[in-house]
């Protein structure tokens, strides 16, 4: 739509994306991974200098800790932004510990082979719209329509 024409319209790729909004919105509101970003837990925690370990391998860990060890050096997952968890669906595990979701763990990792988030997460959608699909299709267009 942008690259194959001399003269794009503008109305057509706004349709386009907009289309694309409202799908990444279901995809967010269903907690499907394909929508979240893929990330590693690329070295043991302990390799870590000053402790500061990066927000998507706390993130493991929060699921290590609020559902069951599985991830580790070596693996991956899917990163869901959320707000936190509905206690009405949440199993008494998770409700005991929901003290570990604080205002800078707002994101958990899924191991890799979950076909969604669990339906107690509650997800960030503002945020993770922004990531998967705003900030994707604002750097094509932004430069386009600046010129």
């Amino acid at each position: 739509m942008i690259l194959l024409v001399k003269k794009p319209n503008f109305l057509k790729i706004r349709e386009f994306a907009l289309d694309k909004k409202n799908e990444m919105i279901d995809l967010c509101i269903n907690g499907d991974p394909s929508i979240a970003r893929m990330v590693n837990f690329s070295k043991p925690v302990e390799e870590y200098k000053n402790n500061e370990v990066p927000f998507h391998v706390e993130a493991m860990l929060l699921w290590n800790k609020l559902e069951y060890e599985c991830f580790f050096h070596g693996t991956k997952g899917h990163l869901f932004y959320i707000k936190g968890i509905d206690e009405i669906k949440a199993p008494e595990r998770v409700r005991k510990n929901k003290h570990l979701i604080t205002r800078k763990n707002t994101s958990i990792v899924i191991p890799e082979e979950l076909e969604r988030i669990p339906e107690y997460y509650i997800v960030d959608v503002e945020k993770m719209l922004k990531y998967c699909w705003i900030n994707r299709y604002k750097e094509i267009t932004d430069c386009i329509i600046h010129k």
